[in-house]
């Protein structure tokens, strides 16, 4: 320890005075560093480099269990111990995922709207009735927001996968335009309030 922390100092302190501070031999250091590194070195190194690697990719969310699993998918067998070992070393910390519920606040979701279906799913007329959801998809790359459209004259459903929120992707007239024949003035469109979940 007290060779290595000389070695990653050196051009700080002078080297003689240095050796006499920390009580070792100048021979002794300067044999230290003719050393080669030995095996179980090199391969803390490349292990490290590949711990880095699965870390960043992961968005720092991957633990010590995760990436020793992950090095295993790429052939590295390695003891977890080990890579705990390593990840502390390099000072990594993994960011904990929760569940949790997304819920609308009374206060800007207290308008009532007409209920102008009153329970009534049928209709012969085109356009007339269109339902909507939309669902949160994580990925590794980012969240995903799924939009689904039903339509109930033609028994059909369509769908549109999107990287925007809900609030900037509302259901409008170039997604329907995108799936069916141009909207009549007559169709019900309904703003969706549900409880989300997402993870975090």
């Amino acid at each position: 320890m007290r060779f290595q922390y000389l070695k990653e100092n050196k051009d700080k302190y002078n080297i003689k005075k240095a050796c006499k501070t920390l009580n070792i031999s100048r021979s002794g250091y300067y044999e230290y560093l003719q050393r080669k590194p030995s095996k179980r070195a090199l391969e803390n190194e490349v292990l490290c480099t590949e711990i880095h690697q699965l870390f960043n990719e992961n968005k720092g969310r991957y633990g010590s269990l995760r990436i020793t699993k992950a090095l295993e998918k790429k052939g590295i067998k390695v003891n977890r111990k080990r890579v705990g070992k390593l990840i502390r070393q390099m000072k990594l910390y993994a960011k904990g995922s929760r569940y949790c519920y997304k819920r609308y606040n009374k206060k800007s979701s207290s308008i009532e709207r007409p209920n102008l279906l009153n329970q009534v799913f049928h209709t012969n007329h085109r356009n007339k009735i269109w339902v909507g959801d939309m669902t949160y998809i994580p990925t590794q790359k980012g969240t995903l927001y799924l939009n689904g459209i039903y339509r109930y004259v033609h028994q059909k459903s369509s769908w549109l996968v999107h990287e925007y929120t809900y609030e900037r992707f509302p259901c409008n007239r170039c997604f329907f335009t995108r799936i069916s024949e141009r909207t009549s003035k007559s169709r019900a469109n309904y703003p969706y309030r549900p409880r989300i979940s997402i993870y975090k």
